[in-house]
């Protein structure tokens, strides 16, 4: 696993073929590598307008093919 700071109150963990964005301390978005074509997904729920704000910038950054959403748990449970 590894851990990147990528802006205030943003951070990325690596997990083998995810990454996965927090921003401030909860996860809200991924992006799936382990098929090779990548699957991006982010939380269905309503945050700040900040946290909206830094899961469109971090896709942004992202090459996939693929974008949908996904509750909350499914996040919370992806670092459980």
């Amino acid at each position: 696993m590894t851990l990147k700071q990528i802006g205030n109150n943003q951070t990325q963990i690596i997990r083998g073929n995810l990454a996965i964005l927090y921003s401030y301390n909860t996860p809200v978005a991924a992006v799936d590598k382990d098929n090779g074509t990548g699957l991006a997904f982010y939380t269905e729920k309503k945050w700040s307008a900040t946290t909206t704000r830094h899961i469109n910038n971090w896709l942004s950054t992202k090459s996939f093919s693929g974008v949908g959403t996904k509750p909350q748990e499914f996040f919370d449970n992806l670092v459980a």
